[in-house]
């Protein structure tokens, strides 16, 4: 039998396209090849915690920073050999306990807020193990196109991307918060 998914589909696409100004807002953040090779290897579980607090983070209305915060993610200071760098409403989170790295954007009038996750990854290989596992708690995802993985959580689009290099492979989850969150 024959089903009709368009409707669905033109959903999804919709909001998957709402994800890509915000994306770019993120990307202009450039993580220098020193920054990347400074991080450590995130495990299994670090990176599932920093995805669930993201994911949770931007549910509804809730302030995304606070509820970093409630789970334990401190913000993070930035500054140069000049001082202390004006991050232009990019806030950078960590926990001492935690390898992945929390990047989080204000809301404005015209668009949500959003969380991302950055971490570096032991080998490539660990890449599609890292989304089948964010697969099991989020769902299936709605598309994939080569090694980019989306989902559209609760009307919140998500992107999985790898990062990195073959020598330093590292990966970006990013979820969008709806501005009209109902």
């Amino acid at each position: 039998r024959s089903r009709n998914c368009s409707k669905p589909a033109r959903r999804s696409t919709a909001a998957l396209r709402k994800l890509f100004p915000a994306l770019a807002a993120f990307s202009l953040l450039s993580w220098g090849a020193s920054a990347q090779a400074q991080m450590q290897p995130v495990t299994a579980a670090q990176l599932g915690e920093a995805v669930g607090a993201c994911v949770l983070a931007t549910q509804g209305d809730t302030d995304i920073g606070e509820a970093l915060a409630a789970s334990g993610w401190e913000t993070a200071t930035v500054s140069s050999d000049e001082g202390p760098v004006d991050m232009g409403g990019l806030t950078i989170r960590g926990r001492s306990d935690n390898s992945a790295v929390i990047m989080t954007n204000e809301a404005d009038d015209e668009t949500g807020g959003g969380c991302v996750v950055t971490a570096r990854l032991a080998s490539t290989d660990m890449y599609h193990p890292s989304a089948e596992a964010i697969s099991r708690n989020l769902g299936a995802p709605v598309s994939r196109e080569d090694n980019t993985y989306y989902w559209m959580v609760e009307g919140r689009a998500a992107q999985l991307a790898p990062t990195g290099s073959r020598d330093e492979p590292s990966l970006r989850f990013f979820i969008m918060q709806s501005k009209d969150s109902e």
